[in-house]
């Protein structure tokens, strides 16, 4: 038995779709198939984020005050 869904992946809520393929080693007649899904969902977040922040120094160089702006 093998499953195909109709996409790669779902967000929380919609309905799964797909097809059910089943494989017998013999034939077999019957007129009804039940077939029970159950499943689970594992996932995980990870939150990159950069924080920037300009900042200014005075410093003395070559005799001189100057002005420096810089990033952290």
């Amino acid at each position: 038995m093998s499953v195909q869904l109709d996409r790669a992946f779902y967000y929380p809520g919609q309905y799964v779709n797909g097809r059910v393929y089943i494989s017998a080693a013999t034939p077999f007649i019957c007129s009804e198939m039940i077939l029970s899904c159950e499943g689970k969902e594992k996932a995980e977040w990870e939150r990159y984020y950069y924080v920037t922040e300009h900042r200014t120094r005075r410093v003395y160089r070559d005799g001189r005050w100057h002005t420096e702006h810089y990033t952290v």
